[in-house]
């Protein structure tokens, strides 16, 4: 029916969603790269973040799209990775800037450079020699590791760290503008476009084992107690119970608290026995045959189902169709009975009650818990990653961490005390894992007990996280970090990979943002 009457193409609500994207990006990266901070940061970072995750819901429905030139469900998927990479690169480079600003010690080329990479940013389109020019400055911008003194050795970390960031953030600019053209104007796309759609992979997003079945024992309560009740009482109208019993612990089970919008689907469906009462004792009678069967129904399957489709209206018309039509139980003959009418309706009601007590009873928590679960899902993953135990590369564990954003702001909305919770513990969290999979790596192959020790302690502070230890990361580990930095200089020069120490200082400045002094 959306396609007949009043139809929205979803390529145009994609495109209008990669174009807002982008804008809001460019302003990010423009206060980045002068190390500033927008009135509105934590709003922005968080409806960034909940953009990528929508562009595959919105993706989804692109095979049953209207419009005449579509893209690949693909290159959707290869744009919103490349999004993806985008956000921890900008919080990076912004976090940077800010301390080097802060100790008074921004070098005049990497302000020079950062001037040119916001111009970078500025232009509609770009080329592959201007991205290659680019990462070759950004790459003689970041200095060798001074090691003369404590200061110094900081100072160019941080050096080090900035550029090399730019230069990952000018590359995935470059390929985001890319994909974003394509899915325009999908005909006859550059090799660089067809890589990028085929390097993609299923992108990983946060799952709940533990919440799914606490969700699914609520169900099973409700249809057991249903089916117990029908068969101890022989009532004829129990399957009703058990069915809708079903329909409805399934409908919000993905919701932190499903009992508000049962209740208010049980109105609804209360409210539809009138209705169906018209229907039943009125208007079938009156009818003869399937043309007139259509024609009696149009005017209330019409209307509500285009009411389905708006969000505002879904919570009414959904309750209000099944309510009727559950009621009405249509046959190939006509059946006056009121008492099954009755009882058949009185089914639904139990059934829709059944599900809301049990999800009351076993499924309902807060925003609050719901929250720190996901929270405390991505610090086990970190300590995970601190001992090898999880093999995610960059662009793997920036797609979960970004899900897990988009999942903690809405519920943000409705905890009584969301500064608790803030999303940017996330964002700092994709940030120090995003580090964590280059130092595992390269401690497989580097003889530096010092990194080993280090990736010990991270995932020993991230488990005493979760148990709750208020002091988890100490002193000791920070310590830790500066001496593993130390030791990088016994490393040969042709040996010393520049993204280690890169890494090393990442790190440091996820877990302890207000550290400035360099310890070894």
């Amino acid at each position: 029916m959306h396609t007949i009457f009043f139809p929205r193409e979803v390529t145009v609500a994609l495109n209008n969603r990669v174009d807002g994207f982008l804008h809001d990006a460019r302003r990010w990266i423009a206060g980045a790269l002068r190390g500033q901070a927008s009135s509105h940061e934590e709003q922005e970072r968080r409806r960034l973040a909940s953009d990528v995750t929508e562009l595959e819901i919105l993706a989804t429905h692109l095979p049953f799209d209207t419009a005449n030139l579509r893209p690949q469900t693909r290159a959707v998927a290869a744009l919103q990775d490349s999004f993806a990479m985008l956000l921890p690169l900008i919080a990076t480079v912004e976090d940077r800037m800010r301390a080097l600003m802060a100790v008074d010690a921004l070098p005049e080329n990497l302000q020079a450079l950062a001037r040119d990479v916001g111009d970078f940013i500025d232009k509609p389109a770009i080329t592959d020699e201007e991205t290659d020019a680019l990462r070759a400055r950004c790459a003689a911008t970041a200095p060798h590791i001074d090691f003369s003194g404590p200061q110094a050795t900081w100072q160019s970390l941080l050096t080090i760290n900035a550029a090399l960031r730019m230069a990952d953030l000018v590359e995935t600019w470059r390929d985001s503008l890319m994909l974003a053209a394509y899915m325009r104007d999908p005909v006859g796309p550059p090799p660089k476009i067809n890589e990028l759609v085929r390097a993609r992979a299923r992108r990983p997003l946060h799952s709940d084992p533990g919440l799914a079945l606490l969700s699914a024992t609520a169900l099973f309560i409700a249809v057991f107690g249903c089916c117990v009740f029908w068969i101890g009482t022989s009532w004829t109208a129990g399957a009703a119970a058990a069915t809708f019993a079903a329909v409805f612990s399934s409908f919000f089970a993905s919701l932190d608290d499903p009992a508000p919008a049962i209740e208010r689907f049980l109105f609804w469906v209360i409210a539809a026995f009138p209705i169906a009462l018209f229907y039943q004792f009125a208007v079938l009678p009156a009818i003869d045959g399937y043309a007139m069967l259509i024609l009696a129904f149009a005017p209330f399957y019409l209307v509500l189902g285009y009411m389905q489709a708006d969000a505002v209206q879904y919570t009414r018309a959904v309750p209000l169709i099944l309510g009727v039509t559950g009621a009405l139980t249509l046959q190939d003959t006509y059946n006056p009975d009121f008492t099954s009418f009755v009882n058949s309706f009185i089914g639904i009601v139990l059934g829709v009650v059944a599900s809301l007590w049990a999800t009351q009873v076993f499924r309902s928590v807060g925003a609050a818990w719901s929250a720190q679960r996901i929270l405390k899902r991505g610090w086990r993953d970190l300590a995970d990653l601190a001992d090898g135990r999880r093999r995610d590369d960059r662009l793997d564990w920036t797609s979960l961490m970004l899900d897990r954003v988009g999942l903690i702001t809405p519920r943000l909305a409705l905890a009584q005390h969301p500064e608790q919770f803030p999303a940017t513990d996330a964002l700092a969290d994709l940030r120090a894992g995003y580090n964590l999979i280059v130092l595992r790596d390269a401690a497989a192959t580097r003889q530096l007990p010092e990194m080993k020790r280090v990736l010990e302690l991270i995932a020993e502070a991230y488990r005493k996280r979760i148990a709750g230890a208020p002091d988890a990361f100490g002193p000791g580990l920070l310590q830790a970090l500066d001496d593993t930095i130390a030791a990088l200089a016994r490393v040969p020069a042709e040996q010393r990979d520049i993204q280690v120490p890169a890494s090393l200082v990442g790190l440091r400045r996820a877990l302890y943002p207000n550290a400035t002094e360099f310890l070894a």
